[in-house]
């Protein structure tokens, strides 16, 4: 235990060195082989889960380990990087490198050979991110790798950024996961200050998970219940939006412009996850209010009925799965709610399982056939074997039929038997999920819709299809719930029959609003762009309309500043400097004249000065004689 638990941060660092080994190569322009890259990312994950996967099994919820290094030290305030892990932690990590390593045994039949060293560079990278958002001992590393992953997640998304639609998408995603970022940030912010300004220890103001339970009683002595409830919610609304809770949902169907294995990462231990990780650990916060756990549970189980209502009409196998992922994400809130925990992460790591063999399929299926809609596709029971059984033993289990599906959805049942909405909801959602996954498994494998001849299925795609399966075999022994609450398993099943007939029939429910409301999503991506887009385009016009406007002015005042200084730029050039040059010679030709006229001879000056008296008088009597002759004739 000590050997995995002191090396288990190397391990964690390997795809980080192999990923930045490729970009860097890439830099310099030189190119690594390309087995070596697939090969060193495949034994990362292993790895990885070599060592995660034995742990669990070796700690339980009372264990905690911390491998601590001070990042910040300022007067005794440190802020600390590492690892910090427990049960739970450790459970997540597994699922991460379980899935990432079958994801890449499948990427490398899936995704051109060109385009394997910048793919698994970026993979690898993504899953240290997550990894280290998993294992991180307080918010401030938290929130770092929160971005990161959101970066990352952009980057795969968009990978074929050739394709205008795919950036556009991947532009889609990023912008509107920044509006959880926003309030996971400002919650941060606010937290770490009340913590900061109130608090004994200096250090709680990194916000330490370890801690967590008194930083949550502090917080809420600090504050009134009006700002407790605005800071709660602020880290409420950022696990929503991450994990592509309703009207946020949309991100997540955008986010299908990526490649199918990157889809299928994304979908079961990344990306959405994310969110439901950041309500788990904050959880003993927003306990101390239950009117916002209590709000929380509505939101999200009304989001899990529209996304499920939303999976019913779409042609696509990947939105479908969307809509899916975002209806399931929405139970597990609420398990966590409720105080759950540990049924909430057996569901996440049952969900991520099968939502891996269900788009590994639609990876199969796309490639096999060039096809994207369901409903063009031939019938591929016969190409795709394992995939028929791989997928119908998928679906035996998320809708609850058998399995640890069963196991789950039979518990969950109970749990919620005090609680008559939270039960009627559930049990919606569940019957919605029969029906759309039905509608699905028979329009890819059963019903024949196109004359196309598939290919043949590359090896290392049903060898993934295989191992996951096993995996999602084995989970069905481990889990410790073991209910035989049959009467739970007859409305799954006779509206599974219910999804066959729509889509034996699936022109002849289309209801008009409702079939355009579900087709559309809700119109999640209107509600945020008049939410959200509107606003903010109406304060651009007013700063455009005001930048127009003082530039306008400074423009006038500048031409009228300008006019005045030409007009005395022209008023120097034409008569100043005119009249200092008159002046100047006048006086040079007066002091010529002058200077001739001195002699040194006084009875000269003399005759001089009694000429100049005498022209002064004459003019003078000149002067008197017009005055006085122009005065007698006024009289």
């Amino acid at each position: 235990m000590e050997f995995l638990t002191e090396n288990l941060i190397i391990v964690l660092i390997l795809p980080l060195l192999f990923g930045v080994l490729t970009m860097v190569s890439k830099f310099f322009g030189l190119n690594l082989n390309k087995k070596f890259m697939i090969i060193s990312g495949l034994i990362s994950s292993f790895l990885g889960f070599a060592f995660c996967f034995p742990l669990v099994l070796m700690f339980d919820n009372s264990c905690n380990y911390q491998y601590l290094l001070p990042f910040i030290d300022i007067n005794n305030f440190i802020i600390n990087i590492g690892i910090e892990f427990g049960q739970t932690e450790l459970i997540l990590a597994s699922l991460l490198y379980f899935v990432g390593f079958i994801i890449q045994i499948y990427s490398v039949s899936y995704m051109p050979k060109e385009k394997h060293n910048r793919y698994f560079a970026l993979i690898n990278m993504f899953i240290f991110t997550m990894a280290a958002f998993i294992f991180s001992p307080n918010l401030f590393q938290f929130y770092i790798f929160w971005e990161l992953i959101g970066l990352f997640s952009y980057l795969l998304i968009g990978f074929d950024y050739q394709n205008a639609e795919n950036g556009t998408s991947a532009k889609k995603v990023f912008l509107i996961n920044r509006i959880g970022d926003f309030c996971l940030l400002s919650g941060i912010v606010i937290s770490s200050y009340l913590m900061y300004t109130n608090g004994n220890n200096i250090n709680l103001t990194q916000l330490p998970f370890d801690e967590i339970n008194l930083i949550a009683s502090n917080l809420y002595g600090y504050t009134t219940p009006l700002v407790f409830g605005i800071l709660c919610s602020l880290f409420i609304i950022a696990a929503l939006c991450k994990s592509a809770q309703f009207p946020f949902s949309s991100w997540l169907i955008h986010a299908m412009a990526a490649p199918t294995p990157v889809s299928a990462l994304i979908h079961s231990a990344t990306l959405v996850t994310a969110g439901f990780i950041l309500f788990l650990k904050l959880t003993p916060l927003f306990i101390w209010a239950p009117e916002i756990l209590t709000v929380t549970v509505w939101i999200v189980l009304i989001s899990a009925i529209i996304t499920s209502v939303s999976a019913i009409t779409q042609d696509r196998v990947k939105k479908i799965l969307a809509y899916s992922t975002s209806a399931h994400l929405g139970i597990m809130f609420m398990l966590a709610a409720l105080g759950q925990f540990q049924i909430a992460v057996i569901y996440l790591i049952a969900h991520g399982i099968v939502k891996s063999i269900l788009f590994c399929n639609s990876g199969i299926s796309d490639t096999i056939t060039n096809e994207k809609n369901m409903f063009n596709l031939p019938a591929l029971y016969k190409q795709n074997k394992t995939g028929l059984i791989c997928v119908l033993l998928a679906i035996i289990s998320i809708t609850g039929i058998a399995g640890i599906g069963f196991q789950e959805k039979n518990y969950i049942y109970e749990i919620l038997k005090p609680f008559n909405f939270y039960k009627y909801a559930f049990i919606t959602a569940g019957v919605l999920c029969s029906i759309y996954l039905s509608r699905m498994f028979f329009a890819v494998f059963v019903q024949n819709n196109s004359d196309k001849s598939p290919d043949k299925v590359p090896q290392l795609m049903d060898l993934s299809l295989i191992l996951l399966t096993i995996g999602l075999i084995a989970l069905s022994f481990t889990a410790p719930y073991k209910f035989t609450n049959a009467l739970f398993l007859i409305p799954l099943l006779v509206f599974g029959i219910c999804g066959f007939i729509y889509y034996k029939k699936r022109n002849l429910y289309k209801i008009p609003l409702l079939y355009s409301l579900s087709y559309n999503g809700f119109f999640a991506d209107n509600i945020l762009e008049f939410v959200f887009v509107k606003p903010f385009g109406a304060v651009v016009f007013i700063f455009n309309y005001t930048e127009k406007y003082i530039n306008l002015s400074y423009k006038l005042l500048v031409k009228t500043f300008y006019l005045i200084v030409k007009l005395f730029d022209l008023t120097e050039r034409h008569l100043i400097n005119q009249i200092t040059i008159q002046s100047v010679r006048i006086s040079k030709k007066s002091s010529i004249l002058f200077s001739k006229l001195q002699n040194n001879n006084t009875q000269t000056y003399i005759n001089y000065g009694i000429m100049i008296l005498t022209i002064a008088v004459v003019c003078l009597l000149i002067i008197y004689k017009l005055l006085y002759s122009g005065l007698n004739g006024g009289l």
